[in-house]
């Protein structure tokens, strides 16, 4: 039987209060009410999986922000989270650091992504693929992962990030399998 992957986006770090552009960049710690999510989406998780607590694997982002919240829930959980760089944010270029907003309005512009070293979505998800099709079916996984991760993986087409914190099942489509 083929387990879930749940799909974690980090708690709120201190530049998403700042409104400015994360991408890879390592430092962005969590706030207060990041941490607090994180306890929030460890416990959500650990009502979700019940019994299988002790088969979990849980897998994170090499990012601050992300081992943060993974070192929460796996307190909560009692397992060890396994850095993994795949799970890492897209890279927004010469854009990171900067205000979200302005960065969200350039990249509507057509051919602004590439001309400004952002990483193309098509090597987000080959990078998320060859780390899902590595899951062992028969445990359930949890990915701590961030936002634009996460819109790549569940719905490219969707123009809103999921909310930090957020807990979610990853859709079994033939691309995740």
């Amino acid at each position: 039987m083929r387990q879930p992957v749940y799909i974690v986006r980090h708690g709120q770090s201190e530049w998403n209060v700042a409104g400015r552009t994360q991408g890879q960049t390592p430092y962005p710690v969590l706030t207060r009410r990041g941490r607090a999510q994180s306890e929030d989406a460890g416990r959500c998780l650990q009502r979700a999986l019940a019994e299988q607590v002790s088969d979990v694997r849980l897998h994170t982002s090499d990012l601050a922000r992300a081992t943060g919240t993974a070192s929460i829930i796996g307190a909560i959980l009692g397992c060890a989270p396994r850095v993994d760089g795949r799970l890492r944010e897209r890279h927004f270029g010469v854009r990171q650091g900067c205000r979200h907003s302005v960065t969200t309005r350039i990249l509507r512009v057509p051919g602004a992504g590439p001309f400004l070293g952002v990483e193309r979505a098509s090597a987000v998800i080959a990078r998320l693929r060859t780390l899902l099709d590595e899951l062992d079916p028969s445990v359930p996984h949890i990915l701590v992962t961030h936002g634009e991760v996460i819109r790549l993986l569940t719905d490219p087409a969707q123009s809103t990030v999921a909310a930090n914190g957020s807990v979610l099942i990853l859709p079994r489509t033939p691309s995740a399998q």
